[in-house]
């Protein structure tokens, strides 16, 4: 805690205001803030309203004074320049929300996932991904953006959050067509350590993320004039069936082996325009040939079929 309120104070950008929300905190954490905010004006401590990071996250937002807003989570650091770097890409972004690059770090090896992870996320801001890949997973890490206050108003992004909440907030931003910007500099360090609550906690298993996202997919892209398909025969494809029996809503599953509840999906040639939901992610090759295959038909990317 301290070391993450230290990088803070040490930005090359000064006119910040930090609002540290105590989510019954049992170690020392409160103390910790508390000693910075006697030394220091722009620091306050709030008790959370509620119990959680969803109320936590509402608590400190209604106190908001400033133009921009920020995440930042306890055990995590700031490059010197995050807020002038983020700062900066605002202004020349008016309305979106941005975001630069992140580097995981920690005290052993970081796993080959949570790298993976890391290159994936630097990769959607470099080749401008952040909407296309909406539907596979959360395009921004959730300690790393910056949005204009009047936008987050606007909105109300905090209001009726549910877990994930950091996907949640990203997917609200999308459908309110809030643009995405990134720069390219790294303005976040993610702390790896195995005591993240996205590592114990159920609201950040893999079924949690995929209730949410295809519910999203459902309540926003869905046209129920056109055939659902789901291509898959895997865990995240079982997920997605799942989430559309629980929905009772009407959908085909193909795959490249036909069973009992698989079709082949040389017949998706016989449907016209529907919307697909590729529930795999294949090598960059066979990902290419899948988008080649679709458009052939038609079918665009992001607008008729969305890798999950």
């Amino acid at each position: 805690m301290a070391e993450s309120l230290q990088t803070l104070r040490l930005q090359t950008y000064s006119r910040w205001e930090l609002i540290a929300v105590d989510d019954g905190s049992t170690d020392e954490s409160r103390t910790i803030v508390e000693r910075f905010a006697e030394a220091d004006d722009r620091v306050s401590v709030l008790t959370n309203r509620g119990i959680g990071i969803i109320p936590a996250l509402q608590t400190g937002a209604a106190r908001v004074k400033g133009a921009f807003l920020s995440r930042m989570d306890a055990d995590d650091l700031m490059p010197p320049r995050k807020l002038e770097v983020l700062l900066g890409a605002a202004i020349e972004n008016p309305g979106a929300l941005v975001t630069g690059r992140v580097k995981y770090f920690s005290d052993t090896a970081v796993s080959y996932g949570y790298l993976n992870y890391e290159q994936w996320l630097n990769s959607c801001l470099l080749n401008n991904d952040f909407e296309r890949f909406m539907y596979r997973e959360c395009t921004v890490a959730s300690p790393n953006w910056l949005l204009p206050v009047t936008v987050f108003h606007e909105i109300h992004v905090f209001e009726e959050l549910r877990y994930p909440e950091d996907y949640h907030f990203i997917l609200r931003l999308y459908a309110a067509g809030v643009p995405f910007a990134g720069v390219n500099e790294i303005t976040h360090l993610w702390r790896e350590h195995p005591d993240r609550t996205s590592r114990n906690s159920e609201h950040y298993e893999q079924r949690s993320f995929f209730n949410l996202k295809i519910d999203f997919w459902c309540d926003v892209e869905r046209d129920s004039n056109r055939q659902t398909v789901i291509i898959g025969a895997g865990k995240k494809a079982n997920y997605t069936v799942e989430v559309f029996k629980d929905r009772q809503l009407p959908f085909r599953r193909f795959g490249l082996f036909e069973t009992p509840d698989i079709e082949p999906v040389e017949r998706l040639k016989s449907i016209p325009k529907p919307q697909i939901l590729v529930a795999v992610w294949p090598n960059e090759k066979e990902r290419s040939n899948i988008i080649t295959f679709l458009g052939e038909q038609g079918l665009k990317e992001s607008v008729d079929f969305w890798f999950l």
